[in-house]
Formats: C-alpha cells, structure tokens, sequence
C-alpha cells in the first residue's frame, strides 16, 4: 500500500495534477484557490510541486486569434453522448467518467470537442483535489491524466506517464482505493499502422485488473480496429454535436450582447448544422466577432477564412526572412518578391509535412530552394530558424514544437493543391489514417458534382464516408447520394466492414436516421440500395 503522507510521493501526485491544471485551462483559478490558502511552514508542502506548475502556466502563450478550445474552457458546455450499439439513449460526461463506466473508446469527428472534454475533466479532478486536504484526497475520487496517444508508441502506460511524475510509481494506484483515470488523446493522429498497431495492442492489453481506468478518443478508424479495442472490454461511444441550448450558451459567452444577431446570422446562411460542431461554432463566432465572415457559407469557405484572417497577423517574420534573401541570393530580389506572395503556398507545404509526420522546417526550406532555383546549402545558413519563426508566428502551429493547433484546420491547408486540381480528392491510394482528413477536407473545397463523381469508385465511396461522418456535409442531396453509396458497397447483413462502419458512425442522431428513413423510400434509388437501407435500420435497431 502506498504510504498515504509520504511528502515526496504527494509532491510528484501534485506535479501531474498541476499540469493537468495548466493543460486543462483552470490555472488561474487554481492559482487564485492556492494563494488564498495558507501553506504549511517549517516542512515540504504536499502542493509544492502543484504551485510551480501554476507558476509556470502563467506563460502560456497566445495566438494572434483565440484559440477555440480556451473559448471552450472558459465557457464549457458539458457534452452528451451515445453508445455505438444498444440504442440512442443519451450517455453523460458524468456516467462516462464514473469507475462504474470501464475502459471506454470515445469517437469523434474533427473539432467535436474530444480534447476539450477529457481536458476539461482533468481540470475538474485537478481543481476538486486543489480544494482538499491532502487528508481527504482519499475520498476525492480518480486522478485524471490525459495521455497523448502517440506516447504509447514505443512504451508502456506507466513508462508514457513517468515524465509527468518521475518520482510517481503509475504502476500502483494513486491513492488507497482509488484508481487512476487515463485519457489516452488522439489515437487516430498516431497515423503510421505500425505504431497505431502498437498502441491499439497496449490499450487491448489493460484490463480492469489494472490500477487504470482507460478513457481512449480518436476520429473515425477503420471497423477492425474499433473492433480490436471493442471486443476487449472498451464500450464505445460517440460524442454528439452541441444541442441548440448548448450552442446558445456558448454563442452568449463568445459574443455576448451581439449573441442574437450572430445566431440569426448563423440561420439566414444556413450553418446551423456545422456551428454545432465546437470548433465551426467558435471559429464562426469569433471571425463574426472580428467583421471577417464575408460572405462565407461552408466548412471550406469559413477555414478559408480563418486563415486569410490568421496569416497577416503573423506576416512579419516572412518579410524579415525576404530581406535575408534579397541581400544573400542571385537574383534574391526577384526570388523575394515572389515568396512574399507565397505565404499561404508555404504554410500548405508545412501542413503536408506535419500529417505525414515529416519535420514541417525541412520540408520548407526543401521547397524555398526548388522555388528559387538553387541547392537547399545555397540559402542562407539560418533560412531554417527563419522558417521556423514564420511557421509559428501564423497562429497555425505551436511555437516550439511546430504541432497542429488545430489539426482539421492544417488539413484544410494540406487539401488546397489537390482542390486545386494538382490531384484527385479521393486520391489513388486507399483511405488510410494518413490521407483520410486530407482527402475529405478536398471534398469539402471542391465542386459537388465532382465529389459525386468519385463515387463510382470504391477509395472515392470511403473518402466521402469519412467526410459524411464528419458532419461537415451541408448538401442534403449529395449527404443522400453518399449514403446511397456506402449502403451500395455494405454486404447485408453483415454487421462489419468499412462501409457499415461509416454507416454506424453517421447513424448516431434523430436528424440522421430520418436521412435514412429517406433514401430507404427513394423511389428514384436503386431498390438494392433501398432494401440495404431497411436492413441496416433494422440491424441498428436490434444491435
């Protein structure tokens, strides 16, 4: 049993929880609940740990636009979901996080708030425990960390863990009695299959033998690799979009008095479905806020948007590195000139690197040289460190580490050659966690005529599944001929495969099973895809 005052031991447990505190965006409130209480003298504090990572969220950094997701935290919304199988009644944040619940996979589509809400429940936990005496943080409940996926890679959970804690034993509970609470983030951004084989054989491998609970979120993934999570004990839920009054709540926090006017904006251009996606809502909001919508109608026109409003709030960098180049290169005047136009060119050629996790620095100043003509030794001996500080002053990516802060955003950029016509959205590779948000976010820029074309073939049918189950489809008619297309390619009545999968994934709201009931009494569709449409409602029903 662990030694429940052990003041070291307390001291790393206070570490984690700190920077859960910092991640979660409570900080300064648990900064103000400390500074009110009176700290132990003449001996170590349990929080001591706690406090300088309070201390040290104070530098946080900011963004040339408010990041969404502290928008979310300072105004958050709790979420509800629904079970994959066994019906649509509603399942709570609350009833998901209790040790009742289990290990549990979380889906959810691009900017459905996945991130915000196991961050936002460790804040929770974290601030509760803040509260306490350490006597009582027996009796607190579970820890809550959150875990990125990719740390599980190359290690096991209690190694992932160690670095928030060294001196922290995560192989024991936390606490008598008590279990901790790990949200492993973003498994479907491990995109390589070996290593995403690897992590999905770890999370497998956790039983509730173990001194963890297992809270996994991720995208959409393929049906066997749900299914490799599933059939080990996880249940899976999906994360639904906000109601009307949690979208109402959030439009009152972001905009205030001007709440109804953005509403009624949000309505006469027909985004009320994609503004109940968190990340949509708040982008809408704060471009509507800041007189830069425009006249923007879809998820590709807001992104478009977002960031012609984004890249000259952080131009300065650029230019400095064009006068480097002005002065260092034959014929750099010219070559200048030119880049200086080539911001947004720059920055896609980044956001491609980052999802095929390839170093975004290199692969730009690669692309500078082949621009200007010359071998990448011909720049200038810091052309890296220029790029690095363009890349991060675009509000795009962090700072130090150059990772998506908004990752369907950086695929929205990876997607502007192909929905240019420099490649096929679908893509003549099979949808794959690599291509798949690249290859609907083209979907999302091009012309629906042409996504309806690539349904004729099988890569085309799941790369507009993937985006279907986005919920980023504003088209009625093209969301019923994808429909029609995924329930062409699923075999009834088999309760598996790609396309019944995707099928599950969209099948989670009233509004969507209506769309079905629809297709199901199309007189125009094919009566093999009608009949699929019936079966399928009916295996949803009994499953």
């Amino acid at each position: 049993m662990i030694p429940p005052f052990d003041l070291d031991w307390w001291n790393e447990v206070a570490s984690v929880i700190g920077g859960i505190v910092a991640v979660g965006g409570v900080a300064i409130g648990a900064a103000r609940i400390l500074r009110d209480r009176r700290q132990p003298k003449g001996r170590a504090s349990p929080l001591g740990g706690l406090i300088q990572e309070l201390r040290d969220a104070d530098a946080i950094k900011s963004y040339p636009l408010t990041s969404p997701v502290p928008l979310l935290s300072d105004e958050y919304v709790p979420r509800t979901l629904v079970a994959r199988e066994g019906g649509d009644q509603a399942v709570t944040e609350a009833a998901l996080l209790s040790p009742k619940a289990g290990n549990a996979l979380v889906i959810g589509e691009p900017g459905s708030g996945k991130t915000a809400l196991v961050k936002h429940a460790a804040a929770e936990s974290a601030r509760h425990l803040i509260g306490l005496n350490p006597k009582q943080w027996g009796r607190a409940g579970a820890v809550i960390v959150v875990l990125p996926a990719a740390a599980l890679v190359h290690r096991s959970l209690p190694a992932a863990l160690a670095p928030r804690a060294p001196r922290a034993d995560f192989s024991r509970p936390p606490l008598p009695g008590r279990r901790w609470l790990v949200c492993v983030d973003a498994l479907d951004a491990v995109t390589d299959p070996g290593a995403r084989a690897a992590v999905l054989s770890r999370l497998a491998g956790l039983t509730g033998a173990d001194p963890w609970q297992v809270l996994v979120t991720t995208r959409q993934l393929p049906a066997d690799e749900l299914a490799a999570l599933t059939r080990h004990g996880y249940t899976a839920y999906h994360l639904t979009p906000f109601d009307d009054e949690a979208f109402r709540r959030c439009a009152h926090a972001w905009t205030g008095s001007g709440a109804e006017a953005f509403t009624e904006w949000v309505s006469r251009r027909n985004l009320d479905a994609l503004t109940r996606i968190p990340l949509f809502a708040g982008i809408a909001a704060q471009l509507w806020r800041r007189e830069a919508v425009g006249e923007a109608a879809g998820p590709a026109e807001l992104l478009d948007r977002f960031v012609q409003h984004l890249l000259p709030a952080g131009r300065a960098p650029l230019d400095e590195a064009c006068e480097k180049l002005r002065a260092r290169l034959p014929h750099g005047r010219d070559f200048a000139d030119r880049l200086a136009g080539l911001h947004q060119p720059l920055v896609e050629v980044a956001a491609t690197a980052v999802l095929a996790e390839r170093n975004p620095v290199e692969a730009v100043v690669a692309w500078t040289a082949r621009q200007a003509g010359v071998a990448p030794a011909e720049l200038p001996a810091d052309w890296p460190e220029h790029v690095r500080r363009i890349l991060g002053a675009t509000g795009l990516f962090t700072p130090e580490e150059l990772a998506p802060v908004w990752r369907r955003v950086i695929e929205h950029l990876a997607a502007g050659p192909i929905a240019r016509g420099d490649g096929d959205p679908a893509g003549d590779e099979p949808v794959t966690a690599q291509t798949r948000g690249v290859q609907s976010a083209a979907l999302a820029r091009v012309d629906p005529d042409r996504t309806r074309a690539q349904l004729a073939d099988p890569a085309g049918v799941l790369a507009a599944g993937y985006w279907l189950v986005s919920g980023e489809v504003d088209d009625p008619e093209l969301r019923a001929d994808i429909l029609a297309a995924l329930l062409a390619g699923w075999t009834p009545p088999r309760a598996d495969g790609e396309c019944w999968s995707l099928l599950a994934s969209y099948d989670t709201t009233a509004e969507r099973r209506r769309e079905l009931h629809a297709v199901a009494t199309d007189p125009d569709r094919p009566s093999r895809v009608r009949r699929a449409t019936t079966q399928f409602l009916a295996l949803r029903r009994t499953s």
